[in-house]
């Protein structure tokens, strides 16, 4: 039953025949993630009588002393003999050993946060070597059960409650998700599948094993059907989960402006417009990072003071007059400087430079992005940089001096875009500033009357 069951999912995964009449699936490479355990030795024993082309991966965390190399060991030595495999050696065995502690000493994750990031990079890694379609875990109908309550004692939305999917983005699949615990140790017993036990699932240290050793036994007095009753409620959300953030993403693509690499835009007005502004908003900002609490503090915010900035890990958001602002702390902490010694590497920065005589040049464009100088004042090293406190020029058509702040002011920049503001100067004078591209030049290198020769330059198209 079990077989007949894993067909269909397969036949579903891996749709279509090849040329020679062969089911597509069959010919599909498959990278099982193997512990020595119940659930991965059915599924080893399944993937072979099924005559699926596999091999195995397995890691050693050295996370319960010798139990964790006695693991390997049979995983090694003894699995692919005991479940009746007759040629072991046309299948790979990896083996990974971690040193699991000694990576999570100093960071603030969990030991099996560590250990699930190590175990999925290292699938990635054989995937990438050796053209591995899939990677193929264990996982059941109880682990996902599991999975949803832990999320929802933890905090979720739909999404957490859709549980574990059986194929994610990275070619993880998860072929026994849809069995439950019950019916793989039937399996198991039928077919005399032999498997080491970790005594550490007995043991209530983590919050999972807690909800599977008290809370789930709880759960099925009330229920005895329990995780059959689980599984169709996860499938369900799952679907809904699929038509919300479909939803979700026409709602971002109405409100978010990509306004440079790194650099986003949500307009108040476009927010507002929304169903739920404050939901959108959150489903905007949670992949960047905001938790709940920060999305909540955030939009309490919009229409009021500008300026009021929220970290997550990676981004910086600050409020605006009209919107909120998001950009790449990387991007916003970086100090740009880049020297400039000839034309060509103006040209290799994206600018377009031209030397001509006044009489050429007949009108010159107003558009911010064009700049014109006397060709008396344009002497190289330049130097492009950020603006700095203190930074002062005198605009083109003023008759005194302004700090470039005010002058950011006056437009009305946020904190972001006065960020991202580049300064063309002098690499010898860095204070003495030629431009402050895309906005206005130095008066004093502007075309006057008794110029005779021109620099015109186009600054590259905002990214």
């Amino acid at each position: 039953m079990m077989k007949e069951r894993l067909l269909a999912r397969l036949r579903e995964l891996v749709p279509g025949k090849e040329n020679d009449g062969t089911e597509s699936f069959q010919k599909v490479s498959y990278l099982l993630a193997v512990s020595g355990g119940l659930d991965s030795n059915v599924m080893t024993h399944l993937f072979y009588h099924l005559g699926l082309q596999f091999d195995i991966a397995h890691c050693n965390f050295h996370l319960r002393g010798e139990d964790s190399n006695l693991d390997q060991q049979f995983v090694q030595e003894q699995l692919l003999d005991a479940i009746g495999v007759e040629n072991p050696e046309q299948h790979q065995i990896w083996v990974k050993e971690f040193d699991t502690y000694g990576i999570q000493s100093g960071s603030k994750k969990s030991i099996e946060m560590v250990a699930r990031e190590l175990r999925y990079s290292w699938f990635q890694e054989l995937m990438e070597q050796f053209g591995y379609q899939y990677v193929c875990t264990a996982h059941h109908a109880n682990d996902n059960a599991e999975t949803i309550l832990l999320n929802w004692v933890r905090g979720t939305g739909i999404k957490g409650m859709a549980g574990i999917p059986e194929l994610n983005q990275q070619n993880v699949f998860r072929p026994l998700l849809h069995f439950s615990l019950a019916e793989i140790e039937v399996y198991a017993k039928q077919h005399r599948i032999p498997f080491q036990i970790d005594h550490t699932n007995l043991e209530d240290q983590f919050m999972r094993n807690r909800i599977r050793n008290r809370i789930i036994p709880l759960l099925e007095e009330l229920n005895p059907q329990l995780i059959a009753t689980s599984t169709r409620n996860i499938q369900l959300i799952d679907r809904q989960n699929g038509f919300y953030e479909n939803a979700m993403k026409q709602a971002a693509a109405q409100v978010v402006k990509r306004i440079g690499e790194g650099f986003l835009e949500v307009p108040f007005e476009a927010l507002d417009q929304q169903f739920d502004p404050q939901l959108v908003l959150y489903e905007i900002l949670s992949p960047l990072g905001f938790h709940a609490d920060q999305v909540e503090q955030i939009f309490t915010t919009k229409g009021g003071e500008s300026g009021r900035k929220f970290f997550s890990e990676h981004y910086l958001l600050v409020t605006d007059r009209t919107s909120f602002q998001i950009i790449e702390k990387e991007q916003f902490e970086q100090d740009i400087k880049i020297l400039i010694t000839d034309s060509s590497q103006l040209t290799d920065l994206g600018f377009s430079i031209s030397f001509l005589e006044k009489k050429e040049l007949g009108g010159m464009d107003t558009h911010r992005r064009y700049a014109y100088f006397d060709a008396r004042y344009w002497q190289y090293p330049l130097l492009i940089r950020a603006w700095e406190a203190g930074d002062t020029f005198q605009p083109l058509g003023s008759k005194g001096r302004k700090k470039v702040s005010d002058f950011f002011t006056d437009l009305k920049l946020s904190l972001i875009e006065k960020k991202r503001v580049q300064i063309l100067c002098r690499a010898d004078n860095p204070k003495e500033i030629l431009w402050i591209i895309g906005f206005r030049i130095e008066h004093r290198f502007r075309v006057a009357e008794h110029t005779e020769e021109v620099v015109m330059l186009q600054a590259p198209s905002p990214q």
